[in-house]
Order: C-alpha cells, then structure tokens, then sequence
C-alpha cells in the first residue's frame, strides 16, 4: 500500500519512455555525475570495461541512448539533478525533488550520509594523459550535461 515506489538500477535510464509508458503517473529522477567521475567509478565495477578506451565507448553508449530516451520523454515527468548539487546543498536538492514528486519532506531524507561521494576520484583514478583523452572524447557530453 506503498505510493512510493523506487528503483535504482544503472541502466533503468535506457527504458524511461517504456517506464513512462507502463506506469502513467510515474516520474523520472535521473541523476547524472561528472563523466569523469563515473568513469573512475566504473572502472572497478565487475560489469564494465576496466580499460579506459573501453569505458569511454561504454559512457557514450549509455548516454547516447538516454539522450534519445530523454526527447522521447514528457519532460515534466522527468527531474535531472547533478550529483554535485546534492552533495553541495543537500537541503535545497533534497526539497526539489520531494516537491517534483509530490511527497512531504521527512527528517530522515537530510539524515543521509553524503560523506562518501567521491567528487573528483578520476584526479587519482586516471593518469594525466587520460584526463586529457576522456575531456577530449566527452567533450560533447560534458557540455550537454554542464560540465566544462
């Protein structure tokens, strides 16, 4: 008896007009993350490449997708929210997204523990030349997404 339900599969994104579809009142949160920190957080995922050439390919896949999925989409049933915003102003993003699907705002929402959030693990994760090589093949992709 649940008026909530959430799913937070990686991929779910590339299905959001077939979810959309499905469920007539549901609403989409995406949230995205600097490209680059979502390759360093990928390369030690067991279900992607680990090879830095691979992983681009495999972002550009995924992205390219749900950039298709996105125009399909009623874009007042989809909320986008950086990752960096919620880790930056928690409270502010937090009341955002309540509001967007309607739901009350409760104390245990802002007791999150945002601590571990790894902003900026591709600075460790990646040598020079392949922070250099992932701007240089994403540059498309942080620019659509507010990241350059």
């Amino acid at each position: 008896n649940k008026s909530v339900f959430l799913e937070d599969n990686t991929y779910n994104i590339l299905f959001a007009s077939d979810i959309l579809d499905l469920y007539p009142n549901s609403k989409l949160l995406h949230i995205v993350r600097s490209p680059l920190d979502v390759l360093a957080s990928a390369q030690n995922q067991r279900w992607t490449p680990s090879n830095v050439k691979h992983l681009i390919v495999w972002y550009k896949q995924i992205m390219d997708k749900w950039f298709l999925e996105e125009r399909k989409c009623d874009t007042g049933r989809i909320k986008v929210v950086r990752f960096e915003k919620l880790i930056e102003n928690p409270t502010e993003t937090i009341e955002e997204i309540s509001l967007f699907f309607g739901l009350d705002s409760e104390k245990q929402m802002f007791e999150l523990d945002l601590g571990s959030h790894n902003i900026g693990r591709y600075k460790t994760a990646f040598s020079k030349p392949e922070i250099e090589l992932i701007n240089r093949e994403l540059d498309h992709y942080l620019h659509k997404l507010g990241y350059n």
